[in-house]
């Protein structure tokens, strides 16, 4: 039994199963006795440095399409400018990340 939530406050339920070579998730069931009141199911999704992959890769890849734009315009060697887009399409999820977060510091500096 938990006590009574208020609107917005989530409930985080963490399982450990040690069940060696079961790759299936644990089942837990959970119901209200509350009308009105929904119970969600949310998997934890993947994280890059703190932040979630859904948010990193689209940045990570804008960053890296402007590298490349900026590569093929200011190098006239095809190869650096090749190894340069690779490496920054390799790390695009890090690259991401690292806006991501830069967003937020400079969001919180001028919002205060």
């Amino acid at each position: 039994m938990l006590p009574v939530f208020n609107r917005g406050q989530l409930l985080e339920l963490n399982c450990l199963c040690t069940r060696p070579g079961d790759d299936d998730a644990p089942a837990v069931f959970v119901s209200t006795q509350l009308k009105g009141a929904t119970v969600r199911l949310q998997t934890r999704s993947n994280f890059v440095l703190g932040v979630p992959v859904q948010v990193t890769l689209p940045r990570g890849l804008a960053v890296a399409g402007l590298v490349m734009v900026r590569c093929t315009l200011w190098l006239s060697q095809v190869w650096l400018a090749s190894v340069v887009g690779v490496v920054v399409g390799l790390f695009a999820q890090f690259v991401g990340a690292l806006v991501y977060k830069s967003e937020r510091w400079l969001r919180r500096l001028i919002a205060g």
